[in-house]
């Protein structure tokens, strides 16, 4: 029986020669061990989120939130310690959306949003943990790659939507509180360090996390990011390197060797050499020929 981390296969279960390659299909893109649908699930609560921006809303992305931290530590094997930490949150994000769900207010509660923010800062531990474990680039650790980095653009922006909620005051000044879609839109420009600059945090607060954001995104690409797609070079979508490792050079094909002379049949005496014949004019004989016999 196959056994499956990631949608790869275990190499100890090939003892001896290499693991087949896993095709790159939809099943195994979507496996619940598969940080492909971890960026399915990102992508979901995303639109979710911009989509809907009522109190239901916001619990419907919270629960998309929970199923996609649990893939995700499902995928990346999460140590026990991390698993109890999302555990933890995890409870805490459910009584939030029921407590928001069924609240009195219309806008959503800012307990929503640091649920949210805090599940989308425990699972990347677990996520880049599973990186380093790997020991090699393929699909699955480039996919994690991509997963880590969106869920840090959105822990800050749930992260600035609880803000702009606890705080008195406009959160964007002129641009009044912000919705989940602008919190959203400004994490997202901060951390690739666009700054279209029509958002700008008030709170002191605010602005703090906007440069550690901005901080942490260049940090992440320049690095984390860069090094995988650097090391990643496969030959078809699912193979890869070792992390670390150069590219191995292939040698060039070795010339064939000329095949050997032909040897004369048995029985038949061997070619004979032409003798070199005098040069036309007269010129001395080879004094090695034999003397012609005269008549």
């Amino acid at each position: 029986m196959r056994h499956r981390w990631g949608g790869e296969s275990r190499p100890e279960e090939w003892p001896g020669r290499s693991p087949p390659e896993e095709r790159p299909g939809l099943r195994s893109l979507l496996s619940t061990r598969s940080f492909g649908l971890v960026l399915l699930g990102l992508v979901l609560s995303y639109t979710l989120a911009v989509a809907r921006t009522a109190r239901e809303g916001a619990s419907l992305v919270l629960i998309v939130q929970m199923a996609t931290v649990l893939i995700a530590l499902r995928a990346s094997r999460a140590h026990r310690i991390v698993s109890g930490v999302a555990g933890a949150v995890m409870v805490l994000a459910a009584i939030a959306a029921v407590a928001n769900l069924f609240g009195a207010a219309h806008d959503p509660a800012a307990g929503v949003f640091v649920a949210g923010a805090a599940l989308y800062l425990v699972t990347p531990i677990a996520i880049v943990r599973s990186i380093v474990r790997a020991g090699r680039v393929d699909r699955q650790v480039v996919l994690a790659v991509i997963d880590s980095y969106l869920m840090i653009g959105m822990f800050f922006a749930f992260s600035y939507r609880a803000m702009g909620v606890a705080i008195a005051g406009p959160f964007f000044g002129m641009a009044g509180e912000g919705t989940t879609a602008q919190t959203l839109f400004f994490s997202f420009t901060t951390l690739t360090t666009t700054g279209y600059g029509n958002l700008i945090p008030v709170p002191k607060l605010g602005q703090s996390f906007a440069v550690t954001e901005m901080l942490v995104g260049q940090l992440f690409l320049v690095t984390a990011l860069a090094k995988i797609i650097s090391e990643w070079r496969p030959r078809r979508w699912g193979s890869g390197g070792r992390l670390g490792e150069a590219p191995v050079a292939q040698p060039p094909p070795a010339e064939a060797d000329p095949p050997p002379p032909a040897e004369p049949p048995v029985g038949e005496p061997p070619p004979t050499v032409p003798r070199d014949e005098p040069a036309a004019g007269g010129g001395s004989p080879d004094p090695s020929a034999p003397d012609e016999p005269r008549g």
